[in-house]
């Protein structure tokens, strides 16, 4: 039930170690034809990687997650009746007419299918807005599972994945060059991010495995 969960942070960590091996080759000047230019281009563009590693998880991460509670059993699905916005939640929002019959059918509807439909038959939201991943993302998906304690193992690696997303937006979407952000952060500076997202993203995956046992 959870492979598609452990697929997805093993494909992440392959993109991460990817990522060390490039700052590692880098070096910290001219080192094999890193020209201290091209050490700050690597620094800049392992950056805007790691977003997209980060990204790159969580979508396939979040739908593996949704998937295997969908597949859980119905006492699992009563534990967690928070848990059970993501069957419902367009459904919950969607336009209706304010007619005194349709508008009441319609919350007869929804009420028999939020206790008795099969979880297993039924589509699912995502609790994400495919946007450059932050805390926020992560917080809101602890909350909807109910996971207890913080979602980040320390104020400095929540403050490290907003500040790596501010970065990741200012390269990708063309506002400073690749260069310019990576001569703001040393070598161990990009390592260290790299590092705090690898932990941040463990402490969510590990969690998720306990709360789906």
């Amino acid at each position: 039930m959870t492979e598609g969960i452990e697929q997805a942070h093993v494909e992440f960590l392959s993109r991460t170690m990817l990522i060390r091996r490039w700052l590692i080759l880098q070096g910290e000047g001219e080192v094999e034809g890193f020209s201290p230019e091209m050490a700050a281009n690597v620094r800049g563009w392992a950056i805007v990687w790691m977003g997209a590693a980060a990204e790159s998880f969580w979508k396939p991460f979040l739908h593996a997650t949704c998937k295997a509670f969908a597949q859980s059993s119905v006492m699992a699905h009563r534990r967690n009746a928070r848990a059970q916005s993501i069957f419902f939640l367009e459904r919950m929002f969607c336009d209706v007419t304010k007619e005194l019959n349709p508008r009441w059918e319609r919350s007869f509807a929804l009420i028999e299918s939020m206790v008795s439909a099969d979880r297993k038959d039924m589509s699912f939201s995502l609790p994400y807005d495919g946007k450059t991943l932050r805390p926020r993302h992560i917080e809101l998906f602890w909350n909807l599972f109910r996971i207890d304690g913080s979602p980040f193992p320390s104020i400095i690696h929540k403050q490290s994945l907003e500040t790596l997303a501010d970065d990741r937006n200012t390269v990708a979407h063309g506002e400073q060059l690749p260069n310019t952000v990576g001569r703001l952060r040393s070598k161990r500076d990009v390592m260290s991010t790299l590092t705090r997202l690898e932990e941040t993203l463990e402490k969510t995956y590990l969690a998720t495995l306990d709360v789906l046992r």
